[in-house]
């Protein structure tokens, strides 16, 4: 199997993002998803570049934000206080300090770079009837929470970082 044009194209693509990491945490990761594609089917190695692809656009602030929805993640006191700045969420205002502002941009970017790439997704709740939308200056819809996709954690299996039987 090691020798077929998708085993090959997996391996590839993991080299490329492995000479392009910057921690080895990060190439363990990509090593997980080949080495997951490798020992299944064809279509499992098709699947697995997909998921290479996927980590590639991810940076490991956005890993840690996606695991932060799996249900052993939301229990953890630990790993909530470890990644305290990276998961709050906090209004803020123009008269904050440069630095805070920005951070809080770069944090929105984070989590709607997994949103675009269908890692997560919004849940909203049944309105009543003749209760009207409500809708945020940015034309979104509002009352609902971010969770994460069956793709999300099909990609947090595939680096290592959930378990199969894994509850989200």
């Amino acid at each position: 199997q090691m020798t077929s044009a998708h085993a090959i194209d997996l391996i590839e693509e993991g080299g490329f993002q492995a000479a392009r990491a910057l921690t080895s945490d990060r190439i363990g990761k990509i090593v997980e998803v080949v080495m997951h594609g490798l020992v299944k089917s064809d279509q499992d190695k098709i699947h697995g570049k997909r998921l290479l692809r996927i980590l590639g656009e991810l940076d490991d602030d956005q890993i840690i934000i996606l695991s932060s929805y799996l249900r052993k993640n939301i229990e953890n006191e630990d790993f909530l206080t470890t990644h305290r700045n990276l998961l709050k969420s906090r209004n803020v205002s123009t008269a904050e300090p440069k630095e805070v502002i920005d951070d809080a941009t770069m944090r929105v970017v984070a989590f709607a770079g997994l949103e675009r790439l269908g890692l997560t997704h919004q849940v909203f709740y049944n309105r009543k009837r003749d209760d009207p939308a409500k809708i945020d200056m940015h034309g979104r819809l509002q009352g609902g929470h971010a969770t994460i996709s069956r793709l999300g954690v099909k990609l947090l299996q595939a680096i290592g970082v959930a378990a199969e039987n894994e509850h989200y």
